[in-house]
């Protein structure tokens, strides 16, 4: 007959079933962590990259196999993953600071793939493009490919030129003198 007590983990006052099969006098939550993790009482970094699939190795991105809360976006018991991870390995988010993914994977939890940035620099590593062309920062209208971006809280227009290929260089230029994180154009 199982005797029923306080759990043996302090702090916690869930019921818990003792038995001589299993002396441990764990609750239920407490059980699955002790099956799971060895350790009735895993860390939150433990817990976290429980859900992590760290398969692509140490240079490729660890993918977050938990929930989502924005599109694209790993959440989890109301936090991000990433930016935990980026604590775990580098400390505390400075104030007014974001967590910018290098990868351009928001599911990615890889520390290196991760980095400081303020809103402004984050916002420019962006890896997406304007409607139909495809291309940051160009679009098609009335006819002809034009070229603009919206920086520093205003709309910088680039020129409107006959080809796409045109409208693209001229967008790449762009970005490279505008936008200081802008990594995927300064690697080409």
């Amino acid at each position: 007959m199982p005797k029923l007590g306080k759990c043996a983990v302090e702090d916690c006052h869930l019921q818990a079933r003792t038995t001589k099969r299993d002396p441990r006098g764990l609750c239920l939550p407490h059980d699955k962590y002790a099956i799971r993790f060895g350790t009735p009482t895993p860390t939150l970094k433990q817990r976290m990259y429980d859900k992590v699939d760290t398969s692509a190795g140490s240079h490729g991105c660890w993918l977050w196999m938990g929930g989502q809360g924005a599109p694209g976006y790993g959440r989890w018991n109301n936090m991000s993953p990433h930016r935990l991870s980026w604590e775990f390995e580098n400390g505390q988010i400075p104030d007014g600071m974001e967590i910018d993914h290098i990868c351009h994977n928001g599911l990615c939890v890889n520390p290196a793939h991760l980095r400081l940035a303020t809103r402004k620099q984050n916002s420019e590593n962006r890896e997406c493009g304007w409607g139909k062309s495809g291309i940051r920062g160009v679009r098609y209208r009335a006819g002809k490919w034009e070229v603009g971006f919206t920086h520093g809280g205003r709309f910088v227009y680039g020129g409107r030129f006959n080809s796409r290929d045109e409208a693209d260089e001229a967008a790449r230029r762009m970005r490279l003198e505008l936008f200081t994180h802008n990594d995927a154009d300064r690697v080409a």
